[in-house]
């Protein structure tokens, strides 16, 4: 996977890199317009947008976790809920 490392962070309602400003990742509409959300609401998909990065590894890492108590409980549930997160992270790699 190839994205811009974290961490990211929100200034004003965009998403920035590791370098600032001049690494902008997204934008929210910046201004209240009918067609955009609420400054609130603004800000906090600017904050889940940011979290991207460090969501993507810790849910890498849980699959991980995950198959490997699979292997010695052999609990159906959990393979089902593995099976979503790797549904997830296949939307992220473009493969969903």
């Amino acid at each position: 996977m190839s994205f811009t490392p974290g961490p990211w962070q929100v200034i004003s309602g965009a998403v920035f890199g590791p370098l600032g400003i001049t690494q902008e990742i997204a934008s929210m509409c910046r201004e209240y317009k009918e067609t955009c959300t609420v400054p609130v609401e603004r800000d906090a998909n600017a904050r889940l947008i940011a979290a991207a990065p460090d969501l993507y590894r810790e849910l890498l890492r849980g699959i991980e976790l995950a198959e490997a108590w699979l292997e010695t409980s052999g609990d159906d549930n959990l393979s089902r809920d593995i099976l979503d997160m790797k549904k997830a992270i296949a939307k992220v790699n473009a493969e969903a």
